[in-house]
């Protein structure tokens, strides 16, 4: 954990990342942290990386980073740790177990928060917390490679060969938001598109060569270059960011035709009702506005295989078998071809 009874201070070391009150013991949530580190953040960052991360919090600082490099990592550890604590276990931090069984904690001056009001906590709390392990991973990436058990983190390790590897590159193509909770549902359909659609397009033996050097780890290698290309060099990482607009639009068009919804809670619209708690309403879409957004990311995905096609054709022109568009254009002088 990231919170600890020495560091407590009457709630001061939560209150930094969550505003809570000075009354509020660590034993009253020292199972929720245990429970958020078991369910959401050691499957992602692993048990040697966590106990990295555990030993940096107790003072022990890695060998070759200076003193205060942490701060920054340890801080977002305590906000993903602590939110997800209550979004975990939200209904039980409102409870008391006695030996007259549970009980609702409640006082002359306040009492429990209204649903609509609780319906927000909870996704507040699940949202920030998703969202700064999103952080943690891209700051581990840009700074902290060379901790212990960083190679063996299963978000680094299931993502090697993945075309798509971050909710940064799903956002830059497709705005979600940043939001990981969206991410992960698009995950076993961007996985669907890469087999099923990519690998055609880009023709199985350069899918295959750049799925081996995501795996060995040599995708930003230059690659020798064709002596029929005009380009003057050439990677698999590069290749590979090119097709991530490709994909992640058609895993988006398909994922709103197979459920109506791209965000985690659906596909909603927002708009003002003067009879809401907040003048405002949130809908979800109709069957023909799903259409038409999955109609748009549809078109968007064509485009960006046009794009990717082109590329390929100036960059890998020994694996460029031509555009699809290609197929019915033929000489037709003195023939009686013609297409039905």
């Amino acid at each position: 954990m990231f919170f600890s009874t020495e560091k407590w201070n009457n709630g001061r070391e939560m209150n930094d990342v969550i505003p809570v009150s000075s009354a509020l013991s660590f034993e009253k949530v020292q199972s929720s942290l245990m429970a958020a580190d078991e369910l959401y953040l050691t499957p992602v960052f692993g048990t040697a990386l966590m106990a990295t991360f555990e030993a940096i919090y107790s003072g022990a600082v890695p060998v070759g980073f200076p003193d205060g490099a942490f701060t920054t990592l340890l801080r977002i550890l305590q906000a993903a740790e602590a939110n997800l604590a209550c979004y975990a276990n939200y209904d039980a931090l409102q409870l008391r177990i006695t030996d007259q069984g549970f009980q609702r904690q409640q006082t002359e001056n306040f009492g429990s928060p209204f649903k609509y009001q609780e319906d927000r906590l909870r996704q507040t709390f699940k949202n920030r917390g998703f969202n700064a392990i999103d952080r943690i991973l891209d700051l581990l990436d840009a700074s902290f490679t060379e901790l212990e058990g960083y190679a063996e983190m299963p978000a680094h390790v299931n993502t090697r060969t993945a075309i798509v590897q971050r909710t940064a590159e799903v956002n830059a193509a497709h705005f979600i938001n940043n939001s990981r909770l969206v991410f992960l549902r698009l995950v076993p359909i961007l996985t669907t598109v890469c087999n099923n659609e990519l690998r055609p397009l880009l023709g199985w033996n350069l899918y295959t060569a750049m799925q081996q050097a995501l795996e060995a780890g040599t995708a930003t290698a230059p690659v020798p270059v064709a002596s029929a290309s005009g380009s003057t060099s050439r990677t698999y990482e590069e290749l590979r960011q090119k097709c991530i607009p490709f994909v992640v639009k058609k895993a988006v068009a398909q994922l709103i035709r197979e459920t109506g919804s791209l965000t985690d809670r659906g596909l909603y619209f927002i708009g003002q009702d003067a009879g809401s708690s907040d003048n405002q309403t949130t809908t979800p879409a109709t069957r023909r506005e799903a259409h038409d957004a999955a109609a748009i990311a549809e078109a968007e995905a064509q485009r960006n295989a046009d794009n990717l096609l082109a590329f390929i054709e100036w960059k890998w022109p020994e694996y460029f078998c031509g555009h699809q568009s290609d197929v019915f254009k033929r000489d037709n002088n003195d023939k009686k071809t013609f297409w039905a």
